[in-house]
């Protein structure tokens, strides 16, 4: 303890001494370390920029150029694409009044147009599908939009139809929408208004069923495509009717006795005198009975209607800074879809 009361100066300078070569050696592990990463990442680059170079195209500013305007013009093919498509227009301040209002003003307008077009509907006071939200106005508000985005797709399609004059409106179907749906029978089961998740796109499955003839079915198809709505027709099925006749054809007449006599045994006599290879009798030609005229007025061909069953897709873009009103398709959701 002497020796260091008497070198303490030293002592102490020692212990300086020590602490710092202690921290130079932490400081200099740690620097060894950030040396071993950034060489590393170094030669991460390098190997990244060597591959860059040997790429085909090579990444000039010529090539670089071309890329950009390719880029722009693939956004303004897709703002075209894009501007076909109509919005999901969200009602705003829509309470159940005015909702109700809505329907009701939808399903008069609706029932003109039946009436105007010469369809039959499944029933007198048929709702098109909104019976439960017409008989019941306590529909909770956060389902009003999606139940008017429905509304005006069933409008849409009803329209079509209507425009082409089809004989008879069987049935209509949706997806529910509402609590108020539970056990309506004009509801699509196991389906819902998927979003599809690249272009933000929503998709509503209906169902339709009418009878109509093949002119009509043809307007029908001509309407979904041009009607302004985008309306994808994703499965058709059609139970033909049978055409008949109010006229039998006459049938064939026999051959005369004296034809049937000629010719060789084991071949029709008449391809045997065409050729020369048997010598029938001239027969005399018989009286060949006029045909029978047609009156002015009668019917000649009557064309049966035929049962068209549709599955049809209504889309629709989600309207800018909106949430999605459908679900986003699972993978269970997906098989289900593709095996439907």
């Amino acid at each position: 303890m002497a020796w260091i009361k008497r070198n303490l100066l030293f002592v102490v300078g020692l212990v300086v001494a020590v602490a710092l070569i202690g921290a130079g050696v932490f400081y200099l592990l740690q620097q060894m370390d950030r040396s071993t990463t950034a060489t590393a990442d170094l030669e991460g680059k390098n190997q990244k920029l060597d591959q860059l170079v040997q790429n085909e195209p090579y990444p000039e500013k010529k090539n670089i150029d071309l890329a950009k305007a390719e880029q722009l013009k693939l956004q303004k093919f897709l703002n075209e694409a894009l501007s076909r498509f109509q919005t999901n227009l969200v009602a705003k301040d829509l309470d159940s009044q005015r909702y109700q209002s809505l329907l009701l003003g939808t399903i008069a307008e609706l029932d003109r147009a039946a009436e105007q077009a010469g369809t039959k509907l499944p029933a007198s006071d048929y709702a098109f599908t909104f019976g439960p939200q017409k008989a019941n106005t306590q529909i909770p508000v956060s389902r009003l939009g999606e139940l008017a985005a429905e509304l005006a797709d069933v409008r849409a399609i009803s329209h079509v139809l209507f425009r082409a004059k089809v004989h008879s409106l069987s049935s209509l179907k949706r997806t529910g929408a509402s609590t108020n749906d539970y056990g309506n029978p004009d509801i699509i089961t196991g389906k819902k208004p998927v979003t599809e998740p690249i272009t933000g796109a929503i998709l509503r499955p209906y169902e339709v069923q009418f009878q109509c003839f093949s002119g009509e079915m043809g307007a029908v198809l001509a309407g979904f495509a041009n009607t302004p709505e985008t309306i994808l027709v994703r499965a058709v099925n059609i139970q033909r009717g049978t055409l008949h006749t109010e006229t039998a054809a006459a049938a064939p007449a026999a051959l005369p006795p004296s034809m049937a006599q000629g010719g060789l045994r084991g071949m029709d006599p008449a391809l045997a005198a065409r050729y020369g290879l048997g010598r029938p009798q001239v027969a005399q030609p018989a009286a060949v009975a006029a045909a029978p005229a047609v009156k002015v007025g009668e019917v000649v061909v009557d064309e049966k209607p035929i049962q068209v069953s549709m599955l049809l897709d209504v889309i629709k873009l989600a309207a800018p800074g909106s949430a999605p009103a459908a679900e986003k398709p699972t993978r269970k959701a997906a098989a289900t879809s593709e095996s439907n």
